[in-house]
């Protein structure tokens, strides 16, 4: 497991206030991360902690009670580490006097691969308590399927698809008023490369066209490359290529024999660190057999296909 590359910091916070740390640490399997107080375990029952899965901490209606050293636990199968202690001060406040609502942490900009868990944190302060709620920029309805909002106004998504993209806002309202304060985070959510419609095998007398179709899905939107015999297939003389988005049309008149197998889909931008590779296409068993001057392909693989002689 390797060292914390985020320390909690000591906090200094009014009464009725809200306190916040963070930690982050990387290992193989992915740490498990939990709190502890003073050396003992965080009162997980107490619904003013909020324990977010990317390592934060969150207190809110702090009291006296609430002061202490807090110290981040990281724990998977190759050991447990203890990040750097942090002081957390609550200071006497006047909680009756009127405060204006405060984003004190707003989301994140976030980058996804589909199917992965989405954590946008919203923390506000103010008195009376602002009422934190969540809305998207573009008006489409957030919907509540795999949502579930975490501790007073974190909103996390389960199970992400390409939906999901978008800027997301936070809005701390000061109760039976129109006074807020808002803060927002975009959220990319990016799906591998993978074949929707792969090329038919075909045979073709000698002097025909042969036409082949093939479309992929993803986000970015793929680009898609043919390979003949294993080399790029540039389009030109005999060979002609269309495009429209993710779909391309490969037609060649018949003049020579090979064997021409689909690449792998790329994207054309933006990274996925980590997500499933698209589908690969194994190179064909090459089979071939001449029928009456025409060359026939017997199959082994889908996706293949060649040209007659």
């Amino acid at each position: 497991m390797a060292e914390f590359n985020v320390q909690p910091l000591s906090v200094r916070a009014e009464e009725s206030g809200v306190a916040r740390f963070q930690c982050q640490i990387h290992g193989l399997p992915e740490p498990v991360i939990s709190w502890e107080k003073d050396g003992r375990p965080v009162d997980t029952k107490d619904e003013r902690y909020t324990l977010l899965p990317i390592g934060v901490l969150q207190i809110t209606g702090l009291c006296q009670q609430d002061a202490g050293v807090f110290c981040c636990v990281a724990q998977n199968s190759a050991g447990v580490k203890y990040s750097a202690g942090a002081r957390l001060t609550v200071s006497g406040s006047q909680s009756s006097v009127y405060k204006e609502p405060m984003i004190l942490v707003g989301p994140e900009n976030l980058t996804l691969i589909v199917h992965q868990t989405a954590i946008l944190e919203c923390v506000a302060t103010g008195y009376p308590r602002p009422i934190v709620s969540w809305s998207r920029l573009d008006g489409r309805p957030i919907g509540v399927e795999g949502i579930q909002v975490l501790g007073t106004g974190n909103l996390m998504i389960s199970d992400v698809g390409v939906q999901h993209s978008g800027i997301y806002v936070c809005a701390a309202n000061k109760p039976g008023t129109r006074v807020r304060r808002t803060a927002q985070g975009r959220l990319v959510v990016q799906a591998p490369a993978e074949f929707v419609l792969p090329p038919q095998s075909i045979s073709r007398p000698v002097g025909t066209t042969a036409i082949f179709t093939c479309q992929a899905q993803g986000d970015p939107v793929p680009q898609l490359t043919w390979l003949k015999n294993g080399q790029i297939l540039e389009p030109g003389g005999h060979v002609k290529l269309r495009n429209n988005n993710s779909w391309d049309w490969l037609s060649s008149k018949i003049h020579g024999s090979g064997c021409v197998e689909p690449h792998e889909a790329k994207q054309t931008s933006g990274q996925c660190p980590n997500a499933p590779r698209s589908e690969q296409i194994p190179s064909p068993r090459r089979v071939l057999e001449e029928v009456g001057g025409v060359i026939a392909w017997m199959p082994s693989h889908a996706c293949v296909w060649m040209f007659s002689t």
